[in-house]
Protein backbone atom coordinates (compact mmCIF):
# COMPACT_ATOMS: atom_id res chain seq x y z
CA UNK A 1 0.00 0.00 0.00
CA UNK A 2 2.92 2.35 0.54
CA UNK A 3 1.57 3.98 3.69
CA UNK A 4 3.91 4.41 6.65
CA UNK A 5 1.71 6.52 8.91
CA UNK A 6 -1.35 8.73 9.22
CA UNK A 7 0.40 11.94 8.18
CA UNK A 8 -0.33 13.63 4.88
CA UNK A 9 3.18 12.89 3.59
CA UNK A 10 3.46 9.36 4.96
CA UNK A 11 2.21 7.80 1.75
CA UNK A 12 4.11 6.85 -1.39
CA UNK A 13 1.68 8.70 -3.69
CA UNK A 14 1.90 11.86 -1.62
CA UNK A 15 5.69 11.67 -1.59
CA UNK A 16 5.72 11.16 -5.35
CA UNK A 17 3.56 14.27 -5.73
CA UNK A 18 5.91 16.20 -3.44
CA UNK A 19 8.85 15.08 -5.56
CA UNK A 20 7.14 16.28 -8.74
CA UNK A 21 6.33 19.61 -7.09
CA UNK A 22 9.95 20.06 -5.98
CA UNK A 23 11.22 19.12 -9.43
CA UNK A 24 8.98 21.76 -11.01
CA UNK A 25 10.50 24.43 -8.77
CA UNK A 26 14.02 23.18 -9.50
CA UNK A 27 13.31 23.27 -13.23
CA UNK A 28 12.07 26.88 -13.00
CA UNK A 29 15.20 27.92 -11.11
CA UNK A 30 17.48 26.13 -13.58
CA UNK A 31 15.70 27.80 -16.50
CA UNK A 32 16.09 31.25 -14.96
CA UNK A 33 19.79 30.65 -14.34
CA UNK A 34 20.34 29.32 -17.87
CA UNK A 35 18.49 32.28 -19.39
CA UNK A 36 20.37 34.76 -17.18
CA UNK A 37 17.20 36.63 -16.27
CA UNK A 38 18.17 37.29 -12.68
CA UNK A 39 18.35 41.08 -12.43
CA UNK A 40 16.82 42.28 -9.14
CA UNK A 41 14.06 44.24 -10.88
CA UNK A 42 13.03 41.35 -13.17
CA UNK A 43 10.48 38.68 -12.29
CA UNK A 44 12.97 35.83 -11.91
CA UNK A 45 15.24 38.05 -9.86
CA UNK A 46 12.38 38.54 -7.43
CA UNK A 47 10.97 35.02 -7.28
CA UNK A 48 14.11 32.88 -7.43
CA UNK A 49 15.09 33.43 -3.77
CA UNK A 50 11.45 32.81 -2.82
CA UNK A 51 11.54 29.49 -4.65
CA UNK A 52 14.78 28.56 -2.88
CA UNK A 53 13.15 29.34 0.47
CA UNK A 54 10.08 27.26 -0.46
CA UNK A 55 12.36 24.32 -1.30
CA UNK A 56 14.03 24.69 2.08
CA UNK A 57 10.69 24.69 3.88
CA UNK A 58 9.56 21.63 1.96
CA UNK A 59 12.75 19.80 2.94
CA UNK A 60 12.58 20.82 6.59
CA UNK A 61 8.85 20.32 7.10
CA UNK A 62 8.00 17.44 4.78
CA UNK A 63 11.24 15.65 4.04
CA UNK A 64 11.47 16.73 0.41
CA UNK A 65 14.73 15.85 -1.29
CA UNK A 66 16.61 18.88 -2.53
CA UNK A 67 19.22 19.00 -5.27
CA UNK A 68 22.80 18.48 -4.08
CA UNK A 69 24.46 21.29 -2.13
CA UNK A 70 26.76 21.94 -5.10
CA UNK A 71 23.73 22.73 -7.27
CA UNK A 72 22.34 25.22 -4.77
CA UNK A 73 25.80 26.74 -4.35
CA UNK A 74 25.88 27.22 -8.13
CA UNK A 75 22.46 28.92 -8.02
CA UNK A 76 23.70 31.16 -5.19
CA UNK A 77 26.88 32.11 -7.00
CA UNK A 78 25.07 32.93 -10.23
CA UNK A 79 22.29 34.84 -8.50
CA UNK A 80 24.55 36.87 -6.18
CA UNK A 81 26.91 37.75 -9.04
CA UNK A 82 24.03 39.25 -11.04
CA UNK A 83 22.53 40.87 -7.95
CA UNK A 84 25.82 42.56 -7.06
CA UNK A 85 26.26 43.72 -10.66
CA UNK A 86 22.81 45.31 -10.94
CA UNK A 87 21.57 46.33 -7.48
CA UNK A 88 23.32 49.71 -7.41
CA UNK A 89 21.63 50.70 -10.67
CA UNK A 90 18.35 50.61 -8.72
CA UNK A 91 19.78 53.13 -6.24
CA UNK A 92 18.69 51.41 -3.02
CA UNK A 93 19.54 53.02 0.29
CA UNK A 94 22.45 51.48 2.17
CA UNK A 95 20.29 49.84 4.83
CA UNK A 96 18.07 48.11 2.27
CA UNK A 97 21.08 46.93 0.29
CA UNK A 98 22.76 45.44 3.38
CA UNK A 99 19.54 43.91 4.72
CA UNK A 100 18.61 42.41 1.37
CA UNK A 101 22.06 40.92 0.86
CA UNK A 102 21.90 39.42 4.34
CA UNK A 103 18.51 37.90 3.55
CA UNK A 104 19.81 36.43 0.29
CA UNK A 105 22.87 34.97 2.00
CA UNK A 106 20.70 33.42 4.72
CA UNK A 107 18.22 32.03 2.19
CA UNK A 108 20.86 30.17 0.22
CA UNK A 109 22.78 29.06 3.35
CA UNK A 110 19.63 27.53 4.84
CA UNK A 111 18.88 25.70 1.59
CA UNK A 112 22.41 24.32 1.46
CA UNK A 113 22.17 23.23 5.09
CA UNK A 114 18.85 21.46 4.36
CA UNK A 115 20.63 19.20 1.85
CA UNK A 116 22.75 17.64 4.58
Amino acid sequence: MGVSGAGNFEDDSALDQLGHFVQGIVDEIESAIENESLEPDEDAGAWLPCQVEILTLLAKNFGATLPPAATIEHWRDEYICVWEEYIDELEPDDDYRADRRSTLDRTFAEAIAATR
